[in-house]
């Protein structure tokens, strides 16, 4: 009889330490995930099991949840004449089309004067939309100089540790810039690194004001990290990579370069647009959950 109860523990021990062992098995599994190449960025790629709603985001390191990033912004002609954004409510235009650009000597007020973006929680039911969704959500708030919101959009960033790549603004006026190199760093972070990607954009982007053209066409992008600088910002000197972008397509040429930090991101964007134009993008705030971090 004692035996038997002897035999009994050993099979109840057993089990539960197989269930243990299987618990911590996937649980590891649960948080792991590979990187895989999707066309030229690495994203994660999770066990299917792994349905967690901020799976994308809970990892990272420069662009996690709950932080804004705000922006000033330039726009210059081709001339080297500067503008900003307004928004035309009443315009008879489709929303897309609903603006036009005002001198900055004429400046009133009701311009957008700033971009902000903001690292969402989770999906935002993205994954529903657009099944296999695999990006951390921002949204793009844009903003006159008393900080009211004029209208806002929805995208999405990739981080993890091969690269960070992230879309810029692209509502109304900064549509031209779904044809620029988008902000984009890939590893080993070292001078001279070197990397390619590429997509189709269809004519849905066009806009009269700068090109248009019917169905898809192939942008072709080349990066490189070309240099090492020490760049002044509204929260001190930072050591940042400079990274040079190039965009070829049939319409012709963009670039971008952007200059990068490890705990701000990207803190300064220079786009050389389709057309000629420019739009210069410089860090001014970062607030994480009510603190602001900046500099005036």
């Amino acid at each position: 009889m004692k035996r038997f109860k002897n035999i009994l523990l050993l099979l109840v021990l057993l089990t539960l330490s197989f269930t243990l062992i299987a618990q911590t098995a996937h649980k590891v599994a649960n948080n792991g995930y590979k990187l895989v190449d999707d066309g030229g960025v690495f994203v994660e790629l999770f066990a299917p099991f792994n349905t967690h709603d901020n799976r994308f985001t809970e990892d990272n390191v420069t662009y996690p949840a709950g932080v804004s990033f705000t922006y000033d912004y330039a726009f210059l002609d081709r001339h080297g004449n500067e503008f900003l954004h307004r928004d035309l409510e009443a315009s008879t235009l489709n929303t897309d089309q609903a603006w036009e650009l005002a001198p900055a000597s004429q400046f009133n007020g009701s311009e957008v004067l700033s971009v902000q973006m903001t690292v969402l929680y989770g999906l935002q039911g993205l994954d529903l939309m657009k099944p296999g969704y695999n990006r951390t959500v921002v949204q793009y708030d844009y903003l006159t100089a008393a900080g009211k919101t004029n209208y806002s959009e929805v995208t999405g960033l990739v981080e993890n540790a091969k690269n960070i790549w992230v879309n810029p603004p692209r509502a109304k006026q900064f549509r031209i810039l779904e044809l620029n190199p988008v902000p984009f760093i890939q590893a080993p972070y070292a001078v001279g690194n070197k990397w390619n990607w590429s997509k189709r954009i269809g004519g849905f982007w066009g806009d009269a004001r700068w090109a248009e053209w019917d169905g898809a066409i192939d942008n072709h992008y080349q990066y490189e990290i070309t240099d090492m600088k020490t760049v002044e910002t509204p929260f001190g000197a930072l050591d940042c990579y400079e990274i040079s972008a190039k965009a070829d397509n049939t319409l012709g040429s963009t670039s971008l370069v952007a200059m990068f930090s490890p705990e701000y991101g990207f803190v300064q964007m220079n786009y050389t647009n389709i057309d000629g134009s420019k739009i210069v993008m410089n860090m001014t705030e970062r607030t994480v959950q009510g603190f602001t971090a900046a500099k005036n």
